[in-house]
């Protein structure tokens, strides 16, 4: 199980360099699915956007934006916690997931659907 981001797939200005190491992840553990298929070996990607982490906790945006657009960035009205991004990981590990390789997994709330 291999973690990417959002921006595996939804690239940002000014983020050139993380959504390019991001895009890579992806399809570098896309790769390994097939390679590994043969052992028996599952890859897939996780890709988090809008957990609240350290890193995203002062995020903190302008009273005055629209708030069209803050519900767009985040459909279900609230930031992911790290509690779910583990259940997720737990999923991917199990026998219940025995059929699912190969995949990008979003987990964000409904934001890149929004998008």
């Amino acid at each position: 199980i291999n973690f990417a981001s959002l921006n595996a797939k939804v690239m940002t200005a000014y983020q050139t360099a993380y959504c390019a190491s991001k895009a890579a992840v992806a399809a570098i553990t896309k790769c390994m699915a097939q390679e590994f298929e043969a052992d028996g070996i599952r890859a897939n990607i996780i890709c988090p956007g809008g957990i609240e982490t350290p890193l995203v906790a002062n995020i903190r945006f302008p009273e005055n934006i629209n708030k069209r657009l803050l519900a767009n960035l985040h459909p279900l009205s609230r930031r992911g916690t790290p509690e779910e991004v583990a259940a997720l990981v737990a999923f991917l590990g199990s026998s219940e997931a025995s059929y699912i390789s190969g995949e990008d997994i979003f987990i964000d709330g409904g934001s890149r659907s929004a998008m």
